[in-house]
């Protein structure tokens, strides 16, 4: 069944919907910003062999038709990655791969496509969102949500989610991610500019990504499932006593050996 959530944010209203699409994914959602539209899925396979990482894939991927245009040259089709949609990737793994559980193995694959593109706003934050609250409502281990906003400076005013034309008149372009009151995740570019504005600035924006998060809370409650337990690695008690008794206090003060050369040997 559609689903339609929206919540109005400095006059622009932020909407998404689930549902309705790739419902052989674990949970999916379309996020809207203007006429940006982004679409999001979740998915997760159990671990079927012990690693000592968490694999997570993140993929943020826009087409053309999202702008209203063919592909040209030679090749009449998409190509590989941009430097933009890689950076956009990694901005969504940032925010989110803190928020899973210590130690988790499973496999977890977030894939976000731009579907559409007003050239104004940017699909970033969209796609933080809206992976967090496809990991909210899916059976996926996620201490979540996680929100994001961007904030610009134009004539000594905050701006929220300011558009590109915006952002163009802006002092920096700030990228913030976070939840209860605290940031995770901070990406800044433009001008350099005092301390006190750039902290002044995490102030402003924080009241928003908090409405955020508790939206998505609310909706998780209402529509989403429940959690199932990861596979977390652990190491036996008799293998961590040993490395405390044995040899933590020869790996910590090979830790603080000035002489890089010394401190490798050790």
């Amino acid at each position: 069944m559609k689903k339609d959530i929206s919540i109005e944010l400095e006059g622009k209203t932020l909407s998404w919907e689930f549902g309705t699409l790739a419902k052989q994914s674990d949970a999916s959602v379309l996020v809207r910003l203007g006429d940006t539209v982004v679409f999001v899925t979740a998915v997760w396979n159990r671990a079927k062999e012990k690693k000592d990482f968490l694999p997570l894939l993140v993929e943020y991927r826009e087409q053309a038709y999202a702008a209203g245009k063919i592909p040209g040259g030679y090749f009449k089709r998409e190509g590989r990655p941009r430097d933009r949609e890689i950076l956009y990737s990694r901005a969504i793994d940032r925010a989110i791969r803190p928020r899973f559980p210590k130690g988790m193995m499973d496999e977890v694959e977030i894939v976000t496509y731009l579907l559409s593109y007003d050239m104004e706003h940017e699909a970033h934050t969209l796609g933080i969102i809206g992976a967090s609250q496809a990991l909210m409502l899916s059976e996926i281990p996620f201490n979540g949500p996680i929100a994001a906003v961007r904030v610009g400076r134009i004539d000594g005013q905050f701006v929220l989610n300011p558009t590109n034309s915006q952002i163009n008149e802006s002092d920096f372009d700030l990228l913030l991610a976070g939840s209860n009151s605290q940031i995770n995740m901070i990406e800044f570019t433009g001008k350099e500019v005092p301390e006190e504005i750039l902290v002044n600035a995490i102030k402003f924006a924080l009241p928003y990504i908090d409405q955020i998060c508790e939206t998505q809370l609310q909706v998780a409650s209402s529509y989403g499932k429940d959690k199932a337990s990861p596979t977390v690695l652990e190491l036996p008690d008799e293998i961590l006593n040993r490395v405390e008794t044995e040899f933590y206090k020869q790996i910590s003060d090979a830790l603080f050996i000035p002489s890089k050369s010394e401190r490798q040997d050790a």
